[in-house]
């Protein structure tokens, strides 16, 4: 009798040969490990979405005696039409020889995705962008690429809670029931001391929501000489309302909410986090609630309902920019006196940018935004941050997303608002 002990890379074979009466014997011993195989599909975003895999490495599972197959879906918004890029996707199990394994991708720019060598079975498949998430079982039949549509519960489900404190400038809400949301509204504008600044001021209520977007014009009153934001207007004291509002929005970051804001709504934030956003303001003027927005230097116009003043914004975010499928969007304003970053702080993250972009006439107070001043450069457009410490994200836009005449600001928005 012969035996020769053979070790190979995942098992030890054991072969014990014996001619017995002409009649050879082989006894085949096989010792499993236990492993956990972990697998990236590296998508290339704007390809389609579809991935065949790294060239020169044998597929997973292959050769382990477990039969695989492909999953390839789309990530999209409730409203089963908005594609979501950028998004993860994972499944995760035991396959049929008793190996863990976890296979992850991420969209493409379309929102396709394909899991390679998934072991044959039924699979829990996990799609997370931002805060929202889904999963979804799936059949995995070897040697075969399974699609799934909408109808199997690819898309988010609208179970992400969001709130927004709508303003007098911008329309966030719009944008988001287009794609399926269903947000809370709290009346910023012509109900604010008894709609908005209650909500704001109710941290037990604000964290009924993981996001809170708050409109431009939001808190604003008209006096009938110049518009305000007054976050102080309320039930409360003045001191009391600042303070509170500021605190809460902290605390609520800190706790894992996220807080989007537009133009004017930078006054919220502002108060918060005053180190992150240094607004270009004129002249020996300061941030101060009741706030005259009148100081504001961005320079705006519109005719006919149609905006007259816009910038090429670069995409600063390979993220953005991948999911896109371009580098630069066109930003119109038309309206003066806008949220004008000065630049960006420490700690935060650009998403776009521009230069040329137009201030107001004079830089000394009152403004004169009936004409345009100087043109300054390499200014922060859209931004993001994570305090120090906080489970969540403050993003703000100095430019809304309603009078845009392109659809590149819309784009943007939908792909924000799914990073959030």
């Amino acid at each position: 009798m012969r035996m020769e002990i053979k070790r190979l890379a995942f098992f030890t074979i054991v072969v014990a040969a014996c001619e017995c009466g002409g009649t050879r014997l082989l006894n085949v011993n096989t010792k499993k490990p236990n492993t956990t195989t972990t697998v990236t599909n590296n998508n290339n975003p704007g390809s389609d979405d579809t991935d065949a895999g790294t060239p020169g490495i044998t597929p997973p599972h292959q050769g382990q005696g477990c039969a695989a197959g492909n999953v390839q879906g789309n990530a999209c918004a409730p409203d089963q039409q908005t594609k979501i890029a950028n998004a993860n996707v994972e499944v995760k199990g035991t396959d049929c020889k008793g190996n863990a394994f976890d296979i992850k991708t991420t969209t493409g720019a379309s929102g396709g995705y394909t899991l390679q060598n998934v072991p044959s079975g039924t699979w829990t498949v996990t799609v997370t962008s931002g805060a929202f998430s889904t999963s979804y079982s799936v059949t995995v039949i070897p040697n075969s690429t399974v699609t799934v549509n909408p109808s199997q519960g690819e898309c988010f489900k609208n179970t992400t809670t969001t709130a927004v404190v709508t303003g007098s400038g911008d329309k966030i809400e719009q944008l988001l029931t287009g794609m399926g949301l269903s947000p809370t509204l709290y009346d910023g504008a012509t109900n604010w001391a008894t709609a908005g600044q209650p909500f704001l001021a109710n941290l037990s209520q604000m964290e009924k929501y993981n996001i809170i977007f708050i409109d431009c014009g939001a808190s604003k009153s008209y006096d009938k000489t110049n518009y305000t934001d007054d976050i102080n207007s309320g039930p409360s004291t003045t001191a009391e309302n600042d303070a509170l509002i500021a605190n809460n929005l902290r605390q609520f970051v800190a706790n894992g909410g996220h807080v989007y804001a537009s133009d004017w709504g930078f006054l919220f934030l502002a108060l918060a986090w005053p180190d992150q956003m240094p607004m270009r303001l004129a002249q020996n003027q300061a941030m101060a609630s009741p706030f005259p927005v009148d100081v504001l230097d961005g320079y705006g116009a519109k005719s006919n309902n149609v905006a007259t003043v816009s910038v090429t914004a670069s995409v600063a975010d390979a993220g953005l920019a991948s999911a896109m499928g371009k580098t630069s969007l066109s930003v119109a304003f038309p309206y003066g006196h806008w949220g004008l970053l000065q630049d960006q702080a420490p700690n935060v993250t650009t998403l776009l940018e521009a230069s040329g972009v137009q201030t107001c006439a004079q830089n000394k107070y009152p403004l004169d935004c009936g004409k345009a001043g100087a043109s300054v450069d390499n200014v922060p457009l859209a931004i993001t941050f994570q305090p120090q410490g906080a489970s969540g994200r403050v993003t703000y836009t100095s430019f809304h997303n309603i009078d845009q005449p392109t659809g590149d600001v819309q784009a943007f928005l939908q792909y924000l608002v799914f990073k959030l």
